[in-house]
């Protein structure tokens, strides 16, 4: 294993209007030392024919080409192969700083960490672009600091994009094939294993929001599954870390997350809107005085609980106006 280089892995399907701008900004990168792994999983459009071109010119580019598994698949593929010290991920249709993996890297290394974080920017399809708000300088978290607030929007965020990974800690941990949400039943785990956790300040990560992305996608009964995944990390953290308080407040976030796009889709699903009352009573508190939650939140949270039927109408008419523009 080589002690330094880094391995990016390039999970690829049907995105083949980003995929050079992806590739040319990891190839490009002020660190050189680098395995790039292009994971093509069954794609349809012409991904592979743009992989291959990039082989061609680049030495340092593996391409696995797969059936159809997913992300998780895709992913786990590429950890398999890899055959450096440390290890990212970046989505294929999204694009990084020139400098990003040696920033990383350089925090990696100047606080002996497992996991390093930077910040990121949304991207959105009508051009505007969101500089998610961080810390003003680099912060150490310990592993219980960091599973008490990584799911918490503009801290450790569950997503796997964004950070440089001790390979180390994929020894006994891959990502759930087959499921929804992936990266918060795997980062989690992640953050477990690991020493400490650092989040750097700057943003280095354009994560591209679309539509037609999980992310962006309407709701479904899929969907549902994003409750699922926030019970399994909300039981595994509080049975382990007891004093995680952060943890309580993030899950009720979530939640509101699900409830928002059922209202959107106009699905109805009594026993979820039982459970997510039931939840906000039992932890009304820790929301009443957190200063994680903005005003707007809890205002948001108290009609969800004592005015449903008029918290739905407002959200309508505030993403009806947002639509129009």
């Amino acid at each position: 294993m080589n002690e330094n280089k880094v391995t990016v892995v390039l999970p690829i399907y049907n995105v083949e209007k980003y995929l050079d701008r992806c590739i040319n900004s990891v190839i490009n990168q002020t660190f050189k030392n680098l395995e790039i792994i292009l994971v093509n999983d069954g794609s349809t459009d012409n991904c592979l024919k743009i992989c291959e071109k990039y082989k061609n010119i680049d030495d340092r580019i593996i391409i696995i080409n797969q059936r159809n598994k997913g992300l998780s698949a895709a992913r786990n593929s590429g950890i398999i192969k890899a055959t450096s010290k440390y290890i990212c991920f970046i989505d294929s249709d999204d694009y990084i700083e020139k400098d990003m993996i040696e920033y990383l890297y350089n925090g990696m290394k100047r606080y002996n960490s497992q996991i390093t974080c930077c910040g990121f920017t949304n991207i959105y399809e009508n051009g505007i672009k969101e500089k998610i708000t961080r810390p003003k300088k680099a912060i150490v978290y310990t592993k219980e600091e960091a599973l008490d607030i990584h799911l918490i929007s503009g801290y450790i965020d569950v997503v796997a994009w964004n950070k440089l990974y001790d390979i180390e800690l994929f020894k006994n941990v891959k990502y759930p094939e087959g499921l929804l949400y992936e990266d918060m039943l795997t980062t989690y785990k992640l953050i477990y294993n690991s020493n400490k956790v650092v989040l750097l300040p700057e943003s280095k990560y354009y994560y591209c929001k679309r539509s037609s992305s999980i992310g962006g996608a309407d709701f479904s009964e899929k969907t549902l599954k994003l409750i699922e995944a926030c019970d399994e990390v909300y039981n595994f953290i509080t049975q382990n870390y007891k004093r995680c308080k952060n943890i309580k407040i993030a899950i009720i976030q979530w939640y509101i997350v699900v409830f928002n796009k059922m209202i959107i889709s106009n699905y109805e699903n009594n026993k979820i809107l039982r459970k997510i009352k039931k939840y906000i009573i039992n932890n009304f508190y820790y929301i009443l005085i957190s200063n994680k939650i903005s005003l707007k939140r809890k205002f948001q949270i108290f009609l969800i609980l004592f005015e449903t039927k008029l918290y739905k109408n407002i959200y309508k008419k505030f993403i009806e106006k947002y639509r129009r523009g």
